[in-house]
């Protein structure tokens, strides 16, 4: 009996908290409420407090099967910022399959005029999508040659490359890099291009020419990502110093991709060099996800 009054008890006293959160403003005012339930409403959806829903189909008929799903998280986020950005109170913006068709549905909770939610959302989403250029124009090449002469002839004029190339980084954003490496790195372990003109110079000199990608050439990427090298390079020899690179004995394993025209690369080998790039990255993935290392070798390895 106890426990059931006790149950009751708690009933009403939620009953009454309820009853005083939705009671109006002028109320809540007069009984003294603190300032928090006053301000405090209840969130009311579509169904309950009336709105509007829009509902955009996704025209997916002149994109590749495996672009759809990004395209339309694509245009997901797009419509979610512009709502989002126009400070919209809590809409409900999801994907709707309807048979093979893809659609948006955004609700529109209290703006109930379709056409200030249509002028709120767009009457349409356009995305817009260019080819990456594959090879870079030659005009536009010539034009970055000419211009990183231009820079290697001021700092060798005034010889501080390091606050020349900040300057030229921060006026160049994306075209123009400046690395300043900390960590010694063996000549051998050089490109060879940039291994013959570091053998030329001496601890605080500056190459004098532009040194230029080999093309067969790749460095790692601070996310661990492998990135050919490209375009021109003005080189700095900051210090030197004699150190055995193999004072060691190790046991390694490695997979050899090879590409049509490489060194000792078999005849039979067809693939190109960007082929054999995109293998490699392949199974480097593989490998990273916790396959065996050996049985890739043995599967991919063009090995003699």
């Amino acid at each position: 009996m106890k426990k059931t009054v006790t149950q009751i008890a708690l009933i009403v006293i939620f009953a009454l908290l309820l009853g005083l959160f939705d009671m109006p403003k002028s109320a809540q005012s007069a009984l003294h409420l603190p300032n928090f339930m006053q301000s405090m409403r209840i969130h009311l959806g579509l169904d309950l407090q009336g709105g509007s829903q829009l509902d955009y189909k996704i025209d997916l008929r002149k994109v590749p099967d495996k672009d759809k799903d990004a395209i339309t998280d694509g245009v997901l986020q797009v419509i979610t910022k512009r709502v989002n950005g126009l400070g919209v109170s809590e809409p409900n913006i999801y994907i709707s399959t309807v048979g093979n068709e893809k659609h948006i549905i955004v609700e529109l909770a209290g703006i109930k005029d379709l056409d200030k939610a249509k002028q709120i959302v767009g009457k349409t989403i356009q995305l817009e999508f260019k080819e990456q250029k594959e090879k870079a124009d030659p005009q536009e090449v010539e034009k970055m040659k000419e211009y990183a002469q231009n820079v290697l002839k001021n700092v060798l004029k005034k010889g501080d490359l390091s606050l020349i190339g900040r300057e030229e980084e921060q006026n160049n954003i994306g075209k123009v890099k400046y690395e300043a490496d900390e960590d010694y790195t063996f000549i051998s372990d050089l490109g060879k291009n940039f291994a013959d003109a570091i053998a030329t110079l001496k601890p605080g000199e500056i190459y004098n020419k532009l040194i230029e990608a080999a093309g067969d050439e790749y460095e790692a990427t601070s996310s661990g990502q492998l990135r050919k090298k490209e375009g021109v390079y003005i080189v700095k020899l900051v210090d030197e110093k004699e150190e055995v690179k193999y004072d060691k004995q190790v046991y390694v394993s490695h997979i050899l991709i090879a590409y049509k025209g490489a060194d000792k690369a078999d005849a039979s080998i067809t693939r190109t060099q960007d082929d054999a790039y995109n293998l490699a990255k392949e199974i480097l993935a593989k490998i990273k996800s916790g396959e065996d290392f050996a049985s890739l070798a043995k599967q991919y390895s063009d090995d003699p």
